[in-house]
């Protein structure tokens, strides 16, 4: 066993591709992957598994209400004490989500010890580095069961951030700007007439209502009714409401995340279009020579303070991207 041994938890593709593209601070390391579906895991692990690993664990994290889930949530309590247990030289923790559960408990047994990093995955960092100067508790409580077993929450007594662009950030925190862009994400045939909107669950989550979210597509694909208009759904969206989106658009599916779709798309639409879509600042830092265009949702249609509260620093951010294409836009008072 080396002298000091670094942990990596990963839970999305995401995380996977931007912590691929910074695969320097991979050194001596422990990946663990935590992801719910078979899907994930593969794609995490494809991703990954030419850094060299020196351990590579999947926990598989429970999903509903069933004795099958409540049975993984116990033996994953096991797993992070065995962790401590059998690797005392911890020294780094990084960790690609602040309120996933599972990366949250591994963090509070080791950060007496060890360092913690938040790896970049989007808008997550701009908003914990928010609440944070702010001396809000971004972490939610865990379920009574987890309470029950003994998952210790962290204290995050410094974070330190890895990102590819700068942030304010609290005194005792830390950061490190890496850059992103890739060659793989430049010097595509572009479709000026063409473009793709990012989707996001925001009726899901009940950030909107669907009847906004449906009269704010109709007035974006208004803005723009002379090109051709494709809208990409996020995994999370349901298959109600894609039926309704697809009586308005084109609906055309992504097996894998949109930035891999267009890492390795020859051919691009002219603009990408979203909300606050973390896809439009990945393809940026990545280089992406496209339109990225943020529409602004009305504070009055969002059904929850605490939405207002993590969307104003993301929008706050995105006014202030230097370059031309990156824009914010609107709704209805915009055309092409």
């Amino acid at each position: 066993m080396p002298d000091s041994t670094s942990i990596f938890l990963i839970s999305t593709p995401s995380q996977a591709l931007f912590l691929y593209h910074n695969r320097t601070v991979v050194e001596n390391s422990i990946l663990i992957i935590t992801a719910a579906s078979k899907k994930d895991i593969n794609n995490i692990f494809k991703t990954l598994e030419p850094l060299g690993w020196q351990r590579t664990l999947v926990w598989h994290i429970p999903g509903g209400n069933n004795i099958g889930s409540y049975c993984r949530i116990i033996e994953l309590r096991f797993k992070i004490w065995r962790l401590k247990k059998n690797y005392t030289n911890i020294e780094k923790v990084f960790l690609g989500s602040f309120n996933n559960i599972y990366h949250k408990a591994v963090a509070a047994e080791f950060e007496k010890r060890a360092q913690i990093f938040l790896l970049y995955d989007g808008l997550q960092v701009i908003t914990v580095s928010d609440y944070r100067l702010g001396n809000v508790r971004y972490t939610k409580k865990y379920p009574k069961l987890h309470e029950l077993l003994g998952y210790r929450t962290p204290n995050f007594e410094m974070v330190h951030y890895i990102t590819p662009f700068p942030l304010n950030i609290k005194e005792n925190d830390s950061i490190t700007v890496k850059n992103i862009a890739h060659q793989d994400y430049k010097n595509k045939e572009v479709l000026e007439n063409d473009i793709f909107f990012i989707g996001q669950p925001l009726v899901e989550v009940n950030f909107v209502s669907k009847q906004d979210y449906l009269k704010f597509l109709k007035l974006i694909i208004n803005d723009y009714s002379h090109s051709h208009f494709t809208y990409i759904p996020h995994p999370r969206e349901t298959t109600e409401n894609l039926q309704e989106i697809s009586a308005i658009t084109r609906v055309q599916r992504c097996d894998v995340i949109f930035e891999e779709f267009y890492k390795h798309s020859k051919v691009v639409p002219g603009k990408i279009i979203s909300f606050y879509s973390s896809v439009l600042l990945n393809l940026y830092y990545f280089g992406a020579e496209i339109e990225l265009i943020s529409y602004e949702i009305p504070q009055g249609s969002i059904l929850s303070a605490r939405y207002i509260q993590n969307i104003n620093p993301v929008y706050n951010f995105f006014r202030n991207i230097p370059g031309s294409n990156f824009k914010m836009k609107q709704l209805g008072l915009n055309k092409s």
